[in-house]
């Protein structure tokens, strides 16, 4: 059930009044109000007028309007690999810019620390590739490190079997692994979101 008329009874308006003011007729707002399917941009514009989120109008949780925007709106649902209730919204066709994996595969994590800067900050937001657990590159990874999650700089020895872990910054000493094949890759950064305080 949706909130139209609760959000219009607390304005104090009726419903030919709300419908005046989004240019829709008073018989199509109170069809609305009786449960009759709301589309999004119907539910955008009553938002917009009372200053609300859309998921206020349309009376589902804001996870649940998150899946149902993404529907809607040719939109992915990225979630956060530390936090599943932490999402994103990302259009497909920037997503399929970014990357050709699927994008159930692709998760955010929330970088801590300097050890990355300036390329990654604090609290900047890492897109990760999760369907890439075997680095065959150079390149930035999420690595599980004694159960906790890092990003590194995976540089691969030529002629070896070796790897370094480089923080971008110099502060941090390099981390030599003899064997690459025993770290533990959860993903690729595919891009990164600055924090800007």
């Amino acid at each position: 059930m949706n909130n139209i008329k609760k959000l219009r009874e607390q304005h104090k308006q009726t419903a030919a009044e709300l419908g005046a003011a989004i240019g829709r007729s008073q018989p199509t707002i109170c069809k609305w109000e009786n449960n009759r399917k709301l589309k999004y941009e119907d539910a955008k514009k009553i938002a917009d007028y009372y200053k609300v989120p859309v998921y206020e109008v349309t009376g589902e949780s804001p996870e649940n309007y998150l899946e149902i925007q993404a529907a809607t709106q040719h939109m992915a649902v990225i979630p956060s690999i530390e936090n599943n209730d932490d999402k994103q919204l990302i259009s497909l066709s920037l997503l399929s810019q970014m990357t050709s994996s699927k994008p159930e595969d692709i998760k955010i994590y929330k970088n801590h620390g300097d050890a990355m800067y300036p390329t990654i900050g604090d609290n900047d937001l890492a897109w990760i590739d999760t369907s890439v657990n075997i680095a065959d590159t150079t390149g930035l990874y999420l690595f599980s490190t004694n159960n906790q999650l890092t990003i590194k700089r995976l540089c691969f020895n030529e002629f070896t079997a070796a790897a370094s872990l480089i923080s971008d910054n110099p502060l941090y000493p390099t981390i030599n692994i003899p064997d690459s094949a025993k770290l533990k890759i959860i993903g690729k950064v595919i891009a990164i979101h600055k924090f800007i305080a």
